[in-house]
């Protein structure tokens, strides 16, 4: 859960607001999902596929 942290110390460093977006693997609590959703963090998940991994992209990111 670091890089809830980072993300908003890097906006403040920045002086802007920007689009949050953490990628976090499918098999993360709902808890913590939960509780990047109500920070304002868009979640994209991804699993482990063969050599690769499958990231679920939400549409317009």
């Amino acid at each position: 859960m670091k890089a809830v942290g980072q993300l908003f110390v890097y906006e403040k460093v920045l002086g802007q607001s920007y689009h949050k977006v953490m990628v976090l693997p499918e098999i993360v609590p709902d808890l913590y999902r939960e509780l990047v959703d109500s920070l304002g963090i868009e979640v994209v998940e991804y699993r482990k596929a063969g050599t690769g991994h499958v990231f679920k992209w939400r549409k317009g990111l």
